[in-house]
């Protein structure tokens, strides 16, 4: 028999994609292609060589704090685990939640 690879309870939503990365801010610039985001979900960065999850703690727009993007939006993200983000960035890896 076969065993089931996906065996996740939880379905991931795409949300959009990460376009650059700025270390010495630990923030991702992203592009919300597929829904919106708001502080206090969760997200999971995937690329080739990364698997980053984190809470939604900090969004800018334009220098502005907001609590809510939505779909459309280019928004800086602040990134908890920097180092595990850099492969990301060069492959321009997938926002999920």
């Amino acid at each position: 028999m076969e065993k089931d690879m996906n065996a996740s309870q939880t379905l991931k939503q795409l949300v959009g994609e990460v376009v650059n990365y700025y270390k010495n801010q630990s923030a991702a610039y992203v592009k919300l292609t597929d829904s919106g985001l708001s502080i206090g979900d969760t997200i999971l960065i995937e690329g080739e060589n990364t698997h980053l999850e984190q809470h939604v703690s900090s969004m800018q727009v334009a220098g502005n704090n907001i609590k809510l993007a939505e779909k459309g939006m280019d928004v800086g993200l602040a990134v908890f685990h920097p180092c595990a983000l850099l492969p990301v960035c060069r492959c321009c890896g997938a926002v999920w939640y």
